[in-house]
């Protein structure tokens, strides 16, 4: 039996309507009363729908005014008009949306990703190292930039890559706040449409940023035969259900305390 998320922050039946207020309310409690005097919020925005729902919320709770994006794309572009990568453009299309305030820090102006492989003398799984060094690097942007305007940072992680261990630790699962951490990735999409978010933008195929194949295409299953395992129990597919609880087995360590002695 797979680990079981509730169906709803508040317990009832998932309804994404009534549950983006539900959210909308705890994020404005919590910056009142928990963020210690928090300014506003600042969000990575990365061009998939688990970071164009957590600012539609967060503008919806708080005022566009106070919720901030930055957007972290590697390469710099080149000539007069800039192009960026399709990920960075509906990164600021998302912010456009919004009517939300945005910058773009591209990282390879903080570090040469080549010659710091090359300086840790780091020879072996060099893309995937590559791949944290970027999401944690873009994690340390957001502390700084966060810390001089006296802003919460959002972490954007849905449940299911949360039990998947689908993430860099210390980096897209790092945060202050995470409003999204109790919806699945189908109910994060779910969410979405009831904000009247763009199809395209919601409905995008995440990537795993370093290998260009889809979170699927690593997985070896679909989001919709997780999340109908994490939300039920069920699944059909005993290969499948192996793989999901390996995967689980395998990055819990990411989503736990840190071990201490007590």
């Amino acid at each position: 039996m797979g680990y079981v998320i509730p169906n709803s922050l508040y317990g009832y039946k998932f309804d994404a309507k009534v549950e983006a207020q539900c959210i909308q309310k705890w994020v404005w409690d919590w910056m009142a009363t928990g963020s210690g005097g928090a300014q506003g919020v600042l969000i990575g925005m990365s061009g998939g729908k688990d970071s164009a729902v957590a600012a539609a919320l967060c503008c919806n709770a708080l005022g566009n005014n106070e919720v901030r994006g930055l957007i972290m794309p590697y390469d710099a572009p080149n000539g007069e008009e800039p192009v960026y990568d399709e990920a960075t453009q509906i990164a600021i299309e998302t912010c456009q949306h919004l009517n939300m305030q945005y910058s773009i820090v591209p990282l390879c102006l903080l570090m040469d990703l080549d010659s710091s492989i090359y300086a840790l003398h780091i020879q072996n799984d060099v893309d995937a190292i590559k791949g944290n060094i970027k999401a944690r690097l873009r994690m340390m942007c957001l502390y700084a930039i966060a810390q001089e305007m006296r802003y919460r940072v959002c972490c954007t992680s849905n449940a299911s890559e949360i039990y998947l261990g689908y993430s860099t630790k210390y980096g897209d699962f790092a945060g202050d706040f995470a409003p999204l951490s109790h919806l699945t990735a189908s109910q994060v999409i779910e969410v979405g449409r009831a904000l009247k978010l763009p199809e395209h933008i919601i409905s995008r195929p995440p990537e795993d940023g370093l290998s260009g194949k889809t979170d699927e295409a690593n997985f070896g299953f679909t989001y919709e035969q997780l999340d109908l395992y994490l939300t039920t129990g069920r699944c059909d597919d005993e290969e499948i259900k192996t793989k999901i609880e390996n995967m689980h087995s395998r990055g819990l360590h990411k989503s736990v305390p840190i071990p201490h002695l007590t």
